[in-house]
């Protein structure tokens, strides 16, 4: 199955190629994978505030897409039994033993970086600290993830966004501008 996620370029003009980065510039973002937004509907204020923003700069915005290859896929709730089959880890869509399973790894690390108060609840830790992202790709369980899903706290008072960071680049089949016609190179993928 192939799935997309959506990246912008931020462009002067139309070069003869592009590096395409993660959406996500706050500090704390993971550094080991490229983070796009994923999903279909995108609140349109964010979208909004990413064009006015890049307008004010001098740039133009371009939206691409990236597809990636996932395999076979189950939409349903995962548990921690499914962790060897599976592709895509959704933080928002797992069973109470897989978000206990990864959890007490969150909870070491933060522990660890004395971060409080200590966040449970993967989906809110990651959502409040996405660099542990880096540490969970890192654990064998996960380490053959090919993208993690999570929800991005926005920022400017704008709506949390559906964010999901990809750790595989030797499984992205296309990646697509969608008006120009140019290469679009993927950045700060392995």
């Amino acid at each position: 199955m192939i799935t997309t996620l959506t990246g912008y370029l931020k462009l002067k003009k139309e070069p003869r190629s592009a590096l395409l980065k993660s959406v996500l510039v706050q500090p704390g973002a993971p550094r080991k994978g490229l983070t796009l937004l994923y999903g279909y509907v995108q609140p349109p204020q964010v979208i909004g505030h990413l064009k006015r923003e890049a307008r004010e700069q001098g740039y133009h915005i371009e939206n691409v897409k990236v597809m990636v290859d996932i395999g076979e896929f189950n939409s349903g709730r995962r548990s921690v039994g499914d962790l060897p089959d599976m592709r895509v880890l959704d933080l928002n869509w797992t069973r109470k033993d897989l978000r206990d399973y990864i959890s007490a790894y969150l909870i070491e690390w933060q522990k660890k970086a004395r971060i409080k108060p200590l966040l449970r609840l993967p989906a809110k830790a990651i959502q409040r600290h996405p660099r542990l992202l880096d540490k969970l790709i890192d654990v064998p369980e996960f380490a053959h993830m090919r993208y993690i899903v999570w929800t991005a706290e926005s920022i400017h008072g704008l709506p949390d966004i559906a964010v999901a960071t990809l750790f595989k680049k030797e499984f992205v089949t296309d990646v697509r501008p969608r008006t120009i016609d140019m290469p679009v190179f993927l950045s700060t993928l392995p």
